[in-house]
């Protein structure tokens, strides 16, 4: 019989080169892009990170994601001319359906919130987090303009291709980020898009692959975290996805967030992570009885660990933590 060696790897794992610049949990983050990067914004806001994701809403194509940040970048206001009518509500082709309502005054409404709310982020952000999802796209056929969203459009109306990698460097060229004092952080989402065919997804997350690697070579300022690379490369097994074999599992986007962490913050941030977690661990706590000596002490305890935390460094958000356990 043949023995295992118990120092056997059973995984692929590759280092991942830190950037230059390093996360601070003191500075301003915004996320744009895909599902994935709603799952890495979500733990930032959890971990107390001033964060801000998706104002346009999930986008998936290069084009669209670059149109968004130069309209934050140029603070643009959009009107009732930027909508259409369809399915009796009213539409941007720019945003998720998220924004959509039958009364076109509130579809202009919450564009605009969100728009000037994204224009204030984007100009305190010392980092930008930007996730392509897919390659493909669909240009609308009456203007040729690419959309962010089809909005169940009869799709005779549009025009399905693929990006080219010099059409992505040349719309962020033309997004205004080659000259911008920010630091940007590009990822490809892991996510497959069966609905373009898995043969034809792959070809899709080549390009972008391609994409990026170039736009990291021409700017110093750009950092690629390959999210893709350890999801398809280091985990590559069907148990860290959902029953639908296309998008990663919970245990999947906690160990990329944990290279997330290792690989781009500091680390004064990584240390301050760490009493975050045990606080937020804290207080998800569910006890048996809530009224017993014990849980009144472990409140009290985690009190004062909340309060220390919170003098030390003022800028943490963690009134909601300091709330629950001064509860009796």
């Amino acid at each position: 019989m043949k023995v295992l060696n118990s120092h056997m790897e059973f995984k692929l794992q590759f280092d991942v080169k830190p950037p230059e610049t390093r996360i601070n949990i003191s500075e301003d983050i915004l996320l744009i892009g895909s599902c994935f990067a709603e799952n890495i914004g979500i733990r930032l806001i959890e971990n107390k990170f001033k964060s801000l994701i998706n104002p346009n809403g999930i986008l998936f194509n290069p084009i669209s994601i670059l149109n968004a940040i130069k309209s934050y970048k140029d603070e643009k206001i959009f009107s009732d001319n930027d909508l259409f009518f369809f399915n009796e509500l009213w539409h941007s082709w720019e945003h998720h359906g998220d924004f959509s309502d039958m009364e076109k005054g509130n579809v202009i409404a919450k564009i605009n919130t969100s728009q000037q709310q994204a224009s204030f982020h984007f100009n305190k952000a010392k980092h930008i987090v930007i996730t392509f999802g897919s390659a493909y796209v669909y240009e609308l056929n009456d203007t040729k303009n690419i959309v962010a969203n089809c909005h169940k459009f009869p799709q005779q109306n549009f025009t399905k291709r693929i990006l080219s990698v010099d059409e992505i460097i040349e719309a962020f060229d033309n997004s205004g980020m080659a000259n911008e004092q920010k630091q940007i952080i590009l990822t490809v989402s892991p996510v497959r898009y069966l609905r373009d065919g898995l043969i034809e997804n792959n070809l899709s997350k080549s390009v972008l692959i391609q994409a990026v690697h170039e736009l990291v070579k021409k700017y110093n300022h750009i950092f690629y975290f390959p999210a893709y690379e350890i999801v398809i490369d280091e985990l590559r097994d069907y148990r860290f996805f959902e029953d639908d074999f296309l998008h990663p599992n919970k245990l999947a986007v906690d160990y990329v967030w944990e290279r997330f962490v290792e690989t781009i913050f500091d680390e004064e941030t990584k240390n301050i992570g760490k009493e975050i977690s045990k606080i937020i661990h804290a207080k998800n706590h569910k006890p048996f009885n809530r009224l017993t000596k014990s849980h009144q002490l472990f409140l009290e305890n985690y009190l004062a660990i909340t309060k220390s935390l919170a003098i030390k460094y003022p800028l943490l958000q963690l009134e909601n933590e300091l709330n629950y356990f001064a509860q009796k």
